[in-house]
């Protein structure tokens, strides 16, 4: 990537189901959606636990989730070696192809929506996790460019 495109932060090309897209930096408000994501995921899990469970459990359990749900952050997520609910969300399967609806918008405009539900990005990727990979790295290079670049600095 070249120094302009980080410092203005502008779209960058990537083929996509043999069509040119536009790949957005995420924004505050995207990584945003995608805590907010990342935190009801982790509050639905413990939901689903609390069957034939007492009053007692179900408000341990639920307390429990909150404050593990409150305590997600991105750019925890971002770290080398982090760990926790959070992490494995976003590097899951669903949560990168979910980073890259998020940078796939119609345009850079603040309230721009995804060009593509998440089963058109599964589809025009054709299953290939490598690609879905790869392109998560570069959004986040994208998005994080000093974050991503120190981390690689320090540990590579």
């Amino acid at each position: 990537m070249n120094t302009l495109t980080k410092i203005v932060a502008s779209p960058e090309e990537i083929v996509l189901a043999d069509k040119t897209e536009k790949l957005y930096p995420l924004r505050f408000v995207e990584w945003g959606q995608l805590e907010q994501w990342m935190r009801s995921k982790i509050v639905a899990a413990a939901t689903d636990a609390l069957s034939g469970r007492s009053e007692k459990e179900m408000l341990i359990i639920m307390q429990a989730a909150h404050k593990t749900a409150s305590s997600v952050s991105v750019i925890h997520c971002l770290k080398v070696n982090a760990e926790g609910e959070g992490v494995s969300h976003l590097r899951s399967f669903e949560g990168m192809l979910r980073v890259l609806q998020l940078a796939l918008r119609t345009s850079s405009a603040i309230d721009a929506l995804p060009k593509y539900t998440l089963a058109e990005i599964d589809s025009k990727l054709q299953g290939d996790i490598t690609k879905l990979s790869e392109s998560f790295l570069h959004i986040l290079d994208l998005s994080f460019p000093d974050v991503i670049e120190s981390d690689t600095e320090k540990n590579g």
